[in-house]
């Protein structure tokens, strides 16, 4: 695994992360399908090692532009744990990483989770139910923030009222 993290300041000439690759247009589907393979690989070994990432998604993984092969950045919200990171906290992650990336296909996710069980179909199914009970889950909690978040002035939103109309708005609009 130490050798798919990348140090502080150390430089990879032609990357970018996983975020801009998959919202690009012109991949290639075969580099797609080996990018979520190898998305399920190294995910796997990140939460096998301990690694807990709280911000486990796209924009942190750089894509090299050899092989493909993918890097992990930026640890300030990660922590080591004391052995393998428990079950529901890699269905979490994996959930919020499908949620950063609504555009990759079925298929290419069903690419990653039958890479992060090495092909088992049996425990890619119930890798898959589970990440789906952490995006429910994950959906839920986002929306009682949204619900908290947009109903009181706070940094990013505050109240308008225009004659006939009320409501929240962006600060910066």
């Amino acid at each position: 695994l130490l050798e798919r993290v990348l140090g502080p300041g150390e430089l990879v000439d032609g990357a970018s992360d996983l975020l801009q690759v998959s919202a690009a247009r012109d991949v290639a589907p075969s580099l797609r399908h080996a990018l979520a393979r190898e998305l399920g690989r190294l995910a796997r070994a990140a939460f096998d090692a301990g690694l807990c990432n709280d911000d486990f998604a796209p924009n942190n993984v750089l894509v090299t532009p050899v092989a493909p092969r993918l890097r992990l950045i930026d640890f300030e919200r990660a922590r080591l744990g004391r052995g393998p990171a428990s079950a529901r906290w890699r269905a979490a992650m994996l959930a919020k990483l499908a949620r950063a990336l609504p555009d990759t296909s079925t298929a290419d996710r069903l690419r990653c989770v039958l890479a992060w069980v090495d092909g088992d179909r049996i425990a890619a199914r119930a890798l898959w139910r589970a990440v789906g009970a952490a995006a429910r889950t994950l959906a839920r909690r986002d929306a009682k923030r949204a619900g908290r978040l947009a109903t009181r002035d706070g940094r990013r939103l505050h109240a308008v009222t225009l004659p006939g109309v009320s409501g929240v708005a962006r600060r910066e609009f």
